[in-house]
């Protein structure tokens, strides 16, 4: 855990791949974290792509979902 902000409900997590601030659903929770603990959370992060063609026939959609 590289941060907690309490205000905001946040946390910020380094993980091997990237960094993600992450919000806390129970607040309660915040009062007995700090930064430098380790933290075992579940991140899930969707993204939606429309391709495009060069013609004027409808475009094509395309959803990736990591």
């Amino acid at each position: 855990m590289v941060a907690v902000n309490p205000k905001a409900q946040t946390v910020t997590l380094r993980g091997a791949k990237s960094t993600v601030e992450v919000a806390v659903k129970d607040p309660a929770m915040l009062k007995d974290v700090k930064v430098g603990n380790q933290v075992e959370a579940t991140y899930i992060e969707a993204v939606a792509l429309v391709v495009t063609g060069g013609t004027t026939r409808k475009p094509n959609k395309l959803l990736i979902v990591f």
